[in-house]
């Protein structure tokens, strides 16, 4: 791996954060495939992906549902080009539960030192939350997703002034 990503983390510390990052993402892919039912919840907001146009996207939700419209195009595009699986509604959560995953394990490793790091990393990976998010028709893990990105952002920002 490149040392300027992980420069003065132990190796000890980077090798059990990378365990539990394939723990979190084997968690993840297994709630994924489990084809559980869509509860009721995704099944309203998965109707609304279905059934409406991109431009009908932009208008208020049916049964009550709210999801910001940068979601409900890319879940409408995944639709569209899988169509008709409930996987593809599931697929646009799943690649944002994983790609927080790494965010947020690489955000953990830069601001914890020794074996902090790790710990903070497994809580993260483990997270039954976290984890259902992932494989669900609902925007939670997009929001995981895009608030550890940006804490991120503006750490490397702080410490460049620094």
């Amino acid at each position: 791996m490149p040392t300027i990503f992980f420069k003065n983390i132990p190796n000890q510390a980077l090798a059990f954060a990378i365990g539990t990052v394939a723990i979190g993402l084997v968690l993840r892919i297994w709630h994924f495939v489990g084809a559980r039912s869509l509860w009721i919840d995704e099944a309203m907001i998965g109707k609304n992906i279905i059934d409406r146009s991109f431009a009908q996207l932009f208008q208020s939700l049916d049964y009550g549902q709210i999801a910001p419209i940068g979601w409900l195009i890319l879940e409408k595009v995944a639709y569209n080009m899988i169509g008709g699986l409930e996987y593809s509604l599931r697929l646009a959560p799943f690649i944002f539960g994983i790609a927080a995953l790494g965010v947020f394990s690489w955000l953990t490793l830069r601001c914890f030192k020794g074996i902090l790091a790790p710990i903070v990393i497994f809580l993260f990976a483990i997270n039954p939350r976290l984890i259902f998010y992932s494989a669900e028709v609902k925007q939670y893990g997009a929001d995981v997703f895009f608030s550890s990105l940006l804490t991120l952002i503006a750490f490397y920002f702080l410490a460049r002034e620094r």
